[in-house]
């Protein structure tokens, strides 16, 4: 008799494509992931995790070089892709009906109940697991936003899962046991050799999944970077947690790779920057972090993109202090 639960998430719709996607997405990709399981560094295919418990992020087993991704973990990561599409479609809207300053509720966005009742359940795998609420969006569903949802969890698991094969790739031979070391035993060398690594993967990733060219092809890949790495503010309990032991610090992690993806074409970077802001603002938000200016109709902080981004870095960065 099978252990597995009888319990099928919505979820497992995916599993093809993600690991379809992940071996082929482009000529780099197959090319080192083909060297990889050849010389015996990683198992090819993906192992989604059923275990119903709370979630856990995605990892590649440096022992028995197995790729893992928890399933709840990918129905967090679903429904933060979900959140991020709807909020995106409902500030267009607002910005058609040249509205200044954007602030979305209940007077000026339809659907909001909703939204917020599934990205309230997402948020709560992070501390128990539940099965998917009936009648809520789901990636089986049909309609463009779930379509979109579907396409932008696959980029941005990618992303993460490019991240752990890197500790493989790069021959991170010290990974193992300083992630395996209690933080207290940690030197301080040891602690900005764990940082230097992480980001050395950040960056392997970002090479396997954009490739040496950011062009108007690698959109959906560039907004996946982006979401994967705004996932991590939304695992975390709080704005106190921010400040990372054995990993550079988040805020820093997305400053970075924001800075790597400028796109020629204003559309797509108006898109990147505007789910930034989103991502940001939603983060502070949620932690009732009281981060609007007074008056925030009479100021000029938010005449560009650039200025709201660094206001809200600024506003971050207080928390951390």
């Amino acid at each position: 008799m099978s252990d597995l639960p009888s319990y099928q998430s919505p979820i497992r719709v995916l599993y093809d494509r993600i690991i379809d996607s992940f071996y082929e997405n482009s000529s780099l990709t197959i090319k080192r992931l083909d060297e990889l399981v050849n010389n015996g560094l990683i198992r090819r295919g993906i192992f989604f995790n059923p275990e119903q418990c709370a979630l856990k992020t995605p990892k590649v087993d440096l022992v028995s070089q197995r790729i893992e991704v928890h399933e709840p973990f990918m129905s967090f990561l679903w429904c933060l892709c979900y959140n991020f599409i709807f909020l995106n479609e409902a500030t267009q809207k607002l910005v058609v009906e040249d509205q200044k300053v954007i602030q979305i509720n209940n007077s000026t966005t339809t659907g909001l109940d909703e939204m917020n009742y599934l990205i309230g359940w997402g948020f709560s795998l992070k501390d128990a697991y539940s099965e998917w609420p009936e009648f809520m969006p789901n990636p089986t569903d049909s309609d463009l936003k779930v379509r979109m949802a579907n396409v932008l969890v696959t980029e941005a698991l990618k992303f993460l899962l490019y991240h752990e094969v890197a500790h493989l790739a790069n021959n991170h031979v010290a990974y193992l046991s300083l992630v395996e070391k209690p933080a207290k035993e940690l030197t301080q060398e040891e602690l900005f050799e764990l940082k230097v690594l992480e980001a050395e993967a950040d960056n392997y990733a970002f090479d396997m999944l954009i490739g040496p060219e950011l062009n108007d092809a690698s959109y959906n890949q560039a907004l996946g970077c982006i979401v994967a790495q705004l996932s991590a503010l939304f695992v975390i309990s709080g704005p106190a947690k921010l400040k990372q032991q054995r990993h550079p610090d988040i805020d820093t992690r997305l400053f970075n790779l924001m800075n790597k993806i400028k796109f020629e074409d204003v559309r797509y970077q108006m898109n990147i920057d505007q789910t930034l802001n989103m991502g940001l603002s939603f983060f502070l938000h949620i932690h009732q972090v009281s981060y609007l200016p007074a008056d925030p109709d009479n100021i000029t902080w938010h005449e560009t993109f650039d200025e709201v981004l660094r206001y809200l870095y600024d506003q971050i960065d207080k928390e951390k202090a």
